[in-house]
């Protein structure tokens, strides 16, 4: 039993042991792998001077007046799907299903910040295999 309580999906384990001894580990029968994240851009403070900040994706974040932008790139670092423009202070997991709608066949990568129920149940649902860490403060059963 890992320290911090929490379990491996054993299930998820078992299909890649499964999928090695099946297939080796040929290139070509490997699926797709695509990434989704985030970064933050500074607002300039003359450009801040519009009433409805949400519209032009202007947030006050932990360091002042920020825009975050999403994205999904495939392993060579290109756009694999649509940017997403928010404010600085929107969280990755709330534009993550609009990130990988397009998406087809693949594994989808991200950091903590993607990591939500409804996320999961998503990803799944289209057929993309998730791998994304949990956060310290997430149960088991969210995997």
């Amino acid at each position: 039993m890992p320290t911090g309580g929490r379990s491996a999906a054993l299930d998820e384990h078992l299909n890649a042991l499964w999928h090695l001894l099946r297939n080796g580990c040929a290139w070509w029968a490997l699926p797709d792998e695509v990434f989704e994240d985030s970064t933050h851009c500074k607002v300039h403070q003359h450009a801040n001077g519009s009433k409805d900040r949400a519209a032009q994706a202007v947030g006050r974040s932990g360091g002042g007046l920020n825009t975050k932008i999403h994205a999904v790139c495939d392993a060579l670092l290109r756009l694999a799907g649509k940017l997403i423009l928010t404010g600085g202070n929107v969280s990755d997991f709330t534009t993550a299903s609009d990130l990988t709608a397009d998406l087809h066949d693949c594994v989808v990568t991200g950091d903590k910040g993607f990591d939500s129920r409804e996320h999961r149940r998503h990803l799944r649902s289209c057929g993309y295999g998730p791998c994304i860490p949990s956060r310290r403060n997430t149960t088991g059963a969210l995997q």
